[in-house]
């Protein structure tokens, strides 16, 4: 992600990068001297990615529009319709769009990845990123991969060169096993990760004072916190600190993934059955301790 923003965007190009999200489209932007402008996604749009919306955001200096689905914090996921409307916006005015797609596996319900690699009309400025670290649960071994227009190669090499020179030995045969091998354990870690999904939506429905979205794919439920914070008068990094301090339930505070996140909270169902019943378990006493306060 950051070799690939650094290879497109120059000073006083804007890069639009969905709020809340993962913090390293912001700070690529900013280390490559662009401007990052956030696209808002809510929960009242269940985290959709609207591309008529979008589209307000564009002006002549946008190089670059980020997208990130299945989506991490917020679980959503972009239809084909969405895709190909910021692929469409993107020809008319002249933007890449960077798709990071590092939780394609881990769909539920019978939901669909739709890449822009299946619908541009054109992939001259289509960045496609994905990795190891989710699908195989390689996080440690540090390798990825993009699928990158010829053109930026050389570029692209250069970069990659002084900063990581190239990823391991080891963990390049480790990736390739992990590629070559049999496939079977990537689908059952997604049953695996489905099942979680529906224990943690089944206990977080039993708490009252607390909004969430189902999500479509990855493993996260962002969950809105608004009432919670207005009756403790704190802000979300605040109520994550007391949870952990009093109850012993851990959350990542929505301010980590962007501004736009302050009302929300993030929970990963990527631990065990038994830890998240226990820790919603909690979650749900320290919500009833709250709102009776």
């Amino acid at each position: 992600v950051l070799a690939c923003m650094l290879s497109i965007l120059d000073e006083g190009d804007e890069a639009l990068y969905p709020n809340p999200g993962y913090p390293e489209y912001e700070a690529a932007a900013y280390m490559a001297g662009a401007k990052p402008v956030p696209y808002r996604l809510t929960i009242e749009e269940e985290f959709r990615v609207d591309p008529d919306k979008l589209a307000e955001l564009i002006t002549p200096k946008t190089k670059l529009v980020v997208i990130n689905t299945p989506h991490n914090p917020c679980g959503s996921i972009m239809s084909r319709d969405e895709v190909k409307a910021l692929t469409d916006l993107a020809e008319d005015h002249g933007f890449y769009i960077l798709s990071d797609e590092v939780y394609r596996p881990f769909l539920y319900d019978g939901e669909a990845h739709h890449s822009p690699l299946e619908v541009a009309k054109s992939l001259d400025q289509i960045i496609v990123a994905d990795g190891f670290s989710k699908r195989y649960a390689m996080t440690g071994w540090r390798i990825g991969y993009a699928l990158i227009p010829e053109y930026l190669m050389p570029q692209v090499f250069k970069l990659l060169n002084v900063m990581t020179s190239c990823p391991s030995s080891i963990s390049q045969w480790a990736a390739l096993a992990a590629l070559k091998g049999p496939q079977e354990p990537v689908y059952e870690m997604k049953k695996g990760y489905e099942r979680r999904r529906n224990l943690a939506v089944e206990e977080l429905s039993q708490i009252e004072g607390i909004r969430f979205v189902k999500p479509k794919g990855a493993f996260y439920i962002m969950i809105d916190v608004s009432e919670l914070l207005g009756r403790l008068e704190v802000n979300s990094e605040k109520l994550v600190k007391m949870l952990i301090e009093r109850y012993g339930v851990a959350f990542l505070h929505g301010t980590a993934l962007g501004f736009y996140g302050e009302r929300y909270i993030r929970l990963s169902f990527s631990v065990a059955e038994d830890v998240i019943r226990d820790g919603l378990r909690r979650f749900r006493k320290a919500v009833g301790d709250i709102l009776r306060s």
